[in-house]
């Protein structure tokens, strides 16, 4: 969360429009969420600057426009062009020497690119595999959880047949036993709520940054390593590749899609094993 503007706490000097404050949501010493008296929501109440699919397109088409080369400048529209340019060159030049250097300009210019893809796709494939470990966190904890709900159901039952039975020692001990299964239950679903948050922010980052057909053949690049790690992890792949499809089709992920489909993984595996 972001607190804008500064409190009553906040010096004089500080309190400006720009003045912001980083908070997380939880408390990372007790996990508990975060409070503080001095804070307040601000509601505000915004327009829709694109109210249609045909305004949408258009702005595309000026952008694309922009990005364009300017037609009234004499310029090249790849690599290619630039190499046989440079080749052209080269043939009239007098030197080896002066050949020699014109040469290394080209080399420099067309593998150049192929350095930054090259850096590109590795990019990808480590954002993917943490998608998938991120994934896999997110499926254990919620096996721990549901372990946890098992046991307190198990402790309910026991509370109730101590109670009949009138048997108080053993009920003040299922009572703290019960409290510390239920803190720890907090604490694994504030963890797994950060962790979801960060897989969805890596989905959004991916769906913005690159194409959906990029994205699947470095899945795909992937899927071996991955797949080496278990079945577990390798339906966590299988469920990022589909989470990604949906942002292309879409344009967004709900909360809701992303735990549902973890939650099922979770469900699947720990009826395995």
């Amino acid at each position: 969360m972001v607190k804008r503007g500064g409190d009553a706490r906040t010096p004089l000097s500080d309190i400006t429009s720009a003045t912001r404050f980083e908070v997380p949501p939880f408390d990372p010493a007790t996990m508990a969420p975060s409070a503080d008296r001095f804070t307040v929501a601000r509601l505000a109440v915004a327009g829709l600057s694109i109210t249609s699919a045909e305004q949408t397109e258009r702005l595309k088409e000026d952008l694309d426009r922009l990005a364009g080369i300017d037609p009234n400048l004499t310029s090249v529209a790849s690599e290619a062009e630039i190499g046989a340019i440079l080749d052209d060159l080269g043939a009239l030049m007098d030197t080896a020497q002066s050949r020699q250097k014109l040469g290394l300009i080209r080399d420099t210019v067309t593998t150049a690119p192929a350095d930054r893809n090259a850096q590109r796709d590795r990019s990808i494939r480590l954002i993917l595999e943490s998608g998938t470990l991120i994934c896999d966190q997110v499926v254990q904890r919620l096996l721990n959880a549901l372990a946890i709900n098992a046991i307190l159901q198990n402790y309910a039952d026991l509370e109730g047949e101590a109670r009949n039975s009138g048997d108080a020692a053993l009920l003040d001990e299922l009572e703290i036993a019960r409290a510390e299964a239920a803190q720890s239950l907090q604490k694994l679903e504030a963890q797994m709520r950060t962790e979801l948050g960060e897989y969805a922010n890596l989905v959004e980052g991916l769906g913005d940054d690159y194409s959906l057909p990029l994205l699947k053949r470095h899945a795909a690049f992937v899927a071996g390593d991955v797949d080496a790690r278990g079945p577990r992890r390798a339906a966590c792949l299988d469920a990022l590749e589909n989470h990604l499809e949906i942002r292309a089709m879409d344009g967004f992920v709900d909360a809701d899609t992303l735990e549902g489909d973890l939650r099922e993984i979770a469900i699947e595996r720990g009826s395995n094993q």
